[in-house]
């Protein structure tokens, strides 16, 4: 991978969920590997591609604006914090708390781009999230959607006649179109924080690792300063005066378990039938800290 760009999809459920639970990471990573450098024969590329996608709009999350308004306001928002580290940002524009109801068409959607971006990483919600109906959905829509783009029968405009993203529709843009291929590699996947660090029943989750995000908590926090519609959100729906602080006292709480200042938890998928390389381990090197045991 050393040889290659490496490409990093980063999935949340609503605008912010990436830069809750993945922002100092993918800053890390953009940190560890700028945009451009010159590789052996002389020629500038791209270490490592972070793409950003959100399976919702974030049309809910307000009292003050509308569901038009909102939608405009936090499509803004996301792609002015995924600039911040010079990220990719997409949508499948599904409504919230429409996703249960709407999972084939995401994952159809889902599919198309993982068939574009042939990521080598992907970071998603886990399964154990307990905050929100629609961050437990995206885990095992993300999960479904890896598989069924590995199959190459797998047709995804059969079940759903738009499979493009909010981008590829307003830019008029083809999108993706099924063509019968050999079968796409599974990428190594990776879960974040259940917030705030345990699961439903209040056990306590044990990351397989975690990334020392120090140097790069002020970007995290930038990114998340570009929501701006959510911190009045999180003040007047959950009672949540300031969500920086709260994001990052959380990723202080995380980062006192391997003695950094700030860190975010990583969990591994093990198992097949996704990659088992350590390739998230791999670029993030010695920003990779483990839990040592007692």
């Amino acid at each position: 991978m050393s040889e290659e760009k490496s490409k990093v999809l980063a999935v949340g459920a609503h605008p912010d969920d990436i830069e809750f639970f993945f922002a100092g990471t993918l800053a890390k990573l953009r940190e560890l590997h700028p945009v451009r450098h010159k590789t052996s024969n002389g020629v500038h590329r791209d270490a490592a591609r972070i793409y950003m996608l959100t399976i919702c709009n974030g049309t809910m999350g307000s009292e003050e604006l509308d569901w038009r308004e909102l939608r405009e306001t936090r499509w803004k928002e996301a792609q002015e914090s995924a600039a911040l580290i010079g990220a990719h940002y997409e949508s499948c524009d599904i409504w919230d708390l429409e996703l249960d109801l709407d999972r084939h068409k995401a994952k159809d959607i889902l599919v198309g781009q993982i068939r574009q971006i042939k990521p080598d990483i992907v970071l998603t919600h886990t399964p154990k999230d307990n905050y929100m109906p629609d961050h437990r959905v995206t885990s095992f829509i993300v999960s479904d959607a890896l598989f069924c783009a590995m199959l190459p029968n797998y047709n995804p405009g059969r079940r759903t006649s738009e499979i493009r993203t909010r981008r590829e529709i307003e830019s008029n843009s083809e999108g993706y179109r099924y063509k019968r291929r050999k079968s796409l590699p599974l990428p190594a996947l990776y879960y974040g924080d259940p917030f705030p660090g345990f699961d439903m029943f209040g056990e306590e989750q044990k990351p397989t690792f975690l990334v020392d995000i120090t140097s790069t908590m002020k970007v995290k926090r930038e990114m998340l300063l570009k929501h701006k519609s959510q911190g009045a959100w999180l003040k007047a729906g959950h009672r949540d005066s300031d969500y920086i602080r709260t994001a990052m006292e959380w990723n202080k709480k995380r980062g006192k378990l391997v003695g950094v200042e700030f860190a975010e938890a990583i969990f591994a998928h093990k198992g097949t039938p996704y990659n088992q390389e350590p390739r998230l381990e791999n670029l993030l090197g010695d920003s990779v800290k483990y839990i040592e045991s007692k």
